[in-house]
């Protein structure tokens, strides 16, 4: 597959099934296309997957000035600043780990980052 930009249109050249997938959902989430081709040329196929992971859930992502806010806030963490954020509570213990031994450990049983359980789906047995 070869992009290419000739008078204000891209030219996608040996384009396959994938790409018109990306069109639709470009056009359908107003997600950039070029973010899209980049992404898809550089992990292929599975790009789909982030689809595939969020599909069917409502999901509400931070804003421009929410994520900078955070990475602000975590890099004063790191350098041992005080800061008044009111996520701290949330990332403190990993900000330690990663400040005093740059190894950050995670319990699988926790359900706030592994929604799906330690099998990666979801069940009830895992708790």
């Amino acid at each position: 597959m070869e992009i290419k930009e000739i008078d204000n249109k891209i030219v996608i050249e040996d384009a396959n099934r994938d790409i018109v997938e990306l069109i639709l959902l470009a056009r359908n989430m107003k997600l950039d296309f070029r973010v899209l081709i980049y992404l898809y040329e550089k992990y292929g196929i599975d790009i789909f997957f982030v689809f595939f992971m969020f599909s069917g859930l409502d999901i509400k992502f931070p804003s421009f000035g929410k994520l900078t806010t955070m990475i602000k806030n975590i890099d004063l963490m790191l350098h041992g600043k005080k800061t008044d954020w009111k996520y701290k509570n949330k990332i403190e213990k990993e900000v330690e780990q990663l400040r005093t031994t740059k190894v950050i450990e995670l319990d699988i049983r926790d359900q706030t980052l592994f929604p799906f359980g330690i099998k990666g789906i979801i069940d009830d047995d895992d708790k």
